[in-house]
């Protein structure tokens, strides 16, 4: 099937995108602890997105308690995650190790709080559709 390619394909562009724009955070010359925290990044900023085309394409939303739930609470922590890169860390050209890290960061956690709130307001929208006129009826 094509889903591992395509899933190795993704991974290897984040892996790439990572290398060439990464923060000098760890020991000196431990480069490879610096793009896996970028890639870390990355990767949740893929997958966020993945969420949002998940909730688009569905038919029909889950009505589960943890479905509910977590298109609650992916939000909040996409919020604190991107607060915390636009506001208490500052950039500072020491840190650099290749790349533009500090807005590659503060794009894609930003990025990915808009594709959680989005995700979110599907699910709910869907999740509520109707029940308010149908509760006043």
């Amino acid at each position: 099937r094509r889903a591992p390619l395509t899933a190795a394909a993704a991974l290897a562009a984040a892996g790439t995108f990572s290398a060439r724009n990464h923060l000098a955070l760890a020991d000196e010359g431990d480069r490879l602890a610096d793009t896996l925290f970028m890639l870390a990044h990355s990767c949740d900023c893929l997958a966020s997105f993945a969420f949002l085309f998940r909730s688009i394409l569905t038919e029909s939303g889950s009505k589960s308690v943890s479905a509910g739930f977590t298109h609650l609470l992916m939000p909040v922590q996409a919020g604190l995650s991107a607060y915390y890169f636009l506001q208490a860390f500052d950039a500072a050209p020491e840190l650099v190790g290749a790349g533009v890290p500090f807005e590659a960061l503060q794009i894609g956690n930003t990025a990915a709080l808009g594709a959680y709130l989005g995700a979110s307001a599907l699910h709910f929208a869907e999740r509520f559709d109707g029940t308010a006129v149908r509760a006043f009826v």
